[in-house]
């Protein structure tokens, strides 16, 4: 048997919404919740569970997408953050591009990395690594996640 990994867009979520700037995620409403219920077939067009509230995944990895409305690069390095609603808290999950810059190449080129382990976490929010906002420069980004699923391939 094989292992694979695929993008399961139907849990896809949007962290921030067409932003200029990014500040570190302090409110337990910033950012977009991965605990959200079951995706319900009476409404397609609403994302699916990534895990349900309290049911963990510390294995649970997650595709971070970044698309621009121009070429751009941001002001300084980014972070992923995660929210623990147990303790009321966000924690810095990572590092994006190993901490430096992340430039879009244009509207039609956007910018992904994989990040593992993110099941932990009730939320997900993306915002520098130092202190004081994180600028786009020009236009504006939208940053989404959405789970990564991995099985074995049963048919090799």
């Amino acid at each position: 048997m094989a292992t694979f990994s695929m993008f399961d867009t139907a849990t896809e979520q949007v962290l921030h919404s067409a932003v200029s700037s990014l500040a570190f995620p302090t409110a337990s409403t910033d950012g977009a919740s991965i605990t959200v219920a079951e995706k319900n077939p009476t409404t397609p067009n609403t994302p699916g569970a990534w895990r349900l509230s309290g049911q963990g995944g510390a294995r649970l990895d997650a595709a971070i997408f970044i698309e621009s409305s121009t070429a751009q690069t941001f002001s300084a390095g980014l972070g992923l953050y995660g929210y623990r609603a147990d303790k009321s808290k966000w924690y810095l999950v990572g590092a994006l591009n190993g901490g430096t810059a992340i430039s879009v190449l244009g509207a039609a080129t956007g910018w992904s990395t994989v990040v593992e382990a993110v099941g932990g976490y009730d939320r997900l929010a993306v915002g520098p690594l130092t202190s004081g906002a994180v600028t786009t420069g020009v236009g504006t980004a939208t940053i989404r996640a959405c789970q990564i699923r991995t099985g074995e391939d049963q048919w090799q």
